[in-house]
């Protein structure tokens, strides 16, 4: 295969990986009102209805498209934080005092359910002045949140201060943790002044704060310059808007894909639906090294000297002038007596087998790949399914699971599962994109065992949604038994490998089993090249 075909054709990518979610129903009050994802039941908020007579007192709110109808006088047209053209709710604020509830989470104010324990959530949304009275602090709605059943939480961004009607819509985003699979949020205005204290607020959301990981696949040979870096945003509000990265061959899209990348240092940001970013520093492109061969140098005239090289094969010396003393143009090691300032060139032919898994042997740890499962690092002390890690022993991240190495050294790290009893075995366990040329062969290959003897695990691997094999139940001789698959895979007309591995077994009890090794080969030419140049002097 040569250089020029290893050109990456990867523009169908796309890399929204394990869409995230607004665990919150109706947070932009597009689909209804009150009891509609959220709960509005302090009898000192009124609800006004269209048409409205151009008048509010305080406490009335309304699910508008306009504020400036409702009161004519005082409100400032203008559009929703969502389209410019949907619905916000609009609050006159009350006077009574207390910390009055003008929304709380949840249809009948239960809350949002389904949550994990112990994971970092944040809570966000919109808001903004909608009333000329509205000129400095003592007049602006000052917006107080409550959360329940959380362990920690914290204001990391905004001001529970609407800004003044000229700053328009402004975000405010909280994190916590959650205590309890079902977490209360309240909102309520701490202001009661009578003048001014009206607002907007739009675009609630609750969800997974935004990451991302990412992998690489170095320049095919030496100097070939098409190294590539897929990058997975995860959690945070889709659709993710940009990815850029920047290094030696800065790249900005909406794909996630980066190719025709020089080997070097590189950084990565990600940017979701809702202004959040998060940056990846420290990602390395790598390329294969170039032969190795002496440095220029001088030479006694009518002496001789033997040049050498390595890290190729197949070697093939020239020189510049021509020199009839390059007797052994294919050694590695041939000896030459130049009468005249001499370039030799010596080229080689190497075959190559080239691993396009990105951190296959998880010697990086959670990195460069996704998975519909939980990560738990350290440990899974309760054992939840549908759960996993990167460890150097399973026993340690969860005690009912067998004591044992990984497949690489028996030191290292492995991918532990605790399988999935959900989606009937649809659950990813691993999943990774990864440039490849059409109509080419490759080697896919990965190791696993089981960790414990009951219900084993049953791993089927699929590439581009293709089954492309299954290592039938593993059997109940736990730890040590490392089983390999392996199959032939050809690329046809695709231009990537999209390559999943499934638990096919979806059983609650039992069902752990490590993976480790994964591979994707291809053999590889490339045509290396380098000089040295030896000089005839008379002697001192």
């Amino acid at each position: 295969m040569k250089n020029s075909t290893l050109l990456f054709i990867f523009s169908i990518l796309f890399v929204t990986i394990a869409p995230a979610q607004n665990l919150l129903t109706n947070g932009n009050f597009e689909a209804g009102g009150n009891g509609n994802g959220f709960s509005i039941s302090n009898p000192n908020y009124i609800e006004i209805s269209a048409p409205f007579l151009g008048t509010t007192t305080p406490g009335q709110y309304a699910f508008a498209t306009n504020p400036q109808p409702m009161n004519t006088s005082v409100f400032i047209a203008g559009g929703d934080h969502t389209s410019g053209t949907g619905t916000m709710l609009v609050v006159d604020g009350t006077i009574v005092g207390g910390q009055q509830r003008f929304w709380r989470a949840g249809s009948t104010a239960g809350g949002i359910c389904g949550l994990t324990i112990g994971k970092t959530y944040q809570f966000s949304y919109w808001i903004k002045s909608i009333s000329t009275n509205v000129t400095n602090a003592a007049t602006s709605a000052d917006i107080g949140v409550q959360f329940t059943n959380v362990s920690t939480s914290s204001l990391i961004s905004g001001t529970a201060l609407a800004s003044l009607p000229a700053a328009g819509w402004r975000k405010v985003v909280y994190s916590f943790v959650a205590s309890a699979a079902c977490v209360t949020i309240e909102l309520f205005n701490n202001n009661t002044n009578n003048v001014g204290n009206d607002f907007a607020i739009d675009d609630l959301a609750v969800y997974v704060p935004l990451t991302a990981t990412y992998s690489t696949v170095p320049s095919t040979c030496f100097g070939a310059n098409n190294g590539s870096i897929t990058a997975y945003a995860l959690n945070g509000v889709t659709p993710y808007v940009t990815y850029a990265i920047t290094g030696p061959t800065p790249q900005s899209n909406t794909s996630g894909y980066f190719s025709g990348l020089t080997n070097g240092i590189y950084s990565l940001t990600v940017t979701d639906a809702n202004g959040a970013t998060v940056t990846v520093n420290g990602i390395s492109v790598t390329q294969p090294t170039n032969l190795v061969t002496p440095f220029d140098s001088a030479i006694c005239s009518g002496g001789s000297r033997t040049l050498t090289v390595s890290g190729g094969t197949g070697y093939v010396w020239t020189a510049l002038p021509a020199d009839p003393s390059l007797t052994q143009p294919n050694s590695a090691t041939p000896t030459v007596s130049p009468t005249v300032t001499t370039t030799y060139t010596v080229t080689s032919t190497t075959n190559l087998s080239k691993e396009l898994v990105f951190n296959g042997n998880f010697s990086l740890g959670n990195r460069g790949f996704i998975s519909d499962y939980q990560y738990f690092n350290p440990t899974n002390a309760t054992g939840s399914v549908k759960a996993y890690g990167v460890v150097t022993n399973p026993n340690v991240w969860w005690s009912a699971l067998s004591s044992c190495g990984d497949h690489t050294t028996t030191t290292g790290n492995m991918m532990v599962f605790n399988g999935s009893d959900q989606n009937a075995g649809n659950d990813k366990l691993w999943n990774q994109k990864i440039p490849v040329n059409a109509s080419q062969a490759y080697t896919f290959s990965f190791w696993v065992q089981s960790l414990s003897a009951t219900n084993p695990a049953i791993i089927e691997a699929t590439i581009n949604g293709i089954s492309v094999g299954s290592i039938g139940a593993l059997g109940t001789v736990t730890c040590g038994n490392w089983r390999q698959f392996t199959v032939t895979w050809n690329s046809g007309a695709s231009t990537f490998a999209d390559i999943v591995l499934f638990d096919r077994n979806f059983n609650t009890s039992g069902n752990d089993f490590a993976i480790d090794d994964i591979s994707l080969t291809t053999n590889v030419t490339c045509n290396l090249s380098r000089s040295v140049t030896l000089t005839p002097t008379a002697p001192a």
